[in-house]
């Protein structure tokens, strides 16, 4: 009944949102490694004025470039699961409608938002040169 698809739904979103956070942790830790690692380890001499490292590398940031995608793939998912798995018209209507909202509303937003960001950035960068 509708317990079970909004248990569904909820099932569904859970694990969207756990390998959408997971690939974007895995792509920033993946940066910041390439970022840090050196091929060679030189030690600080031990007499003479002491300097502060300099830091290693700068925080990690989440790449919002992986939103648009990850909600077109929720949407195609959900709309495959609701033609091929659903088990009654509810299921499929809440796959639907998740299909719908992810594709029509949260991946043009998203793509949207990512534009703007990368025009800021642009213009931040042409203006300060």
């Amino acid at each position: 009944g509708l317990s079970v698809s909004l248990r569904l739904f909820a099932i569904t979103m859970k694990v969207f949102f756990y390998t959408a956070a997971s690939a974007v942790v895995a792509s920033s830790a993946a940066l910041t490694s390439a970022l840090t690692s050196s091929p060679f380890r030189t030690k600080q001499p031990t007499t003479g004025p002491r300097v502060p490292p300099r830091p290693r590398a700068a925080p990690l940031r989440m790449n919002a470039a992986v939103l648009p995608t990850a909600y077109r793939l929720l949407a195609t998912g959900s709309a495959w699961r609701a033609a091929t798995r659903a088990p009654d018209l509810t299921s499929a209507a809440v796959l639907l409608s998740t299909a719908g909202v992810a594709a029509c509303d949260l991946a043009l937003s998203s793509a949207g938002q990512l534009a703007s960001a990368k025009r800021a950035v642009a213009a931040g960068s042409d203006g300060a040169a």
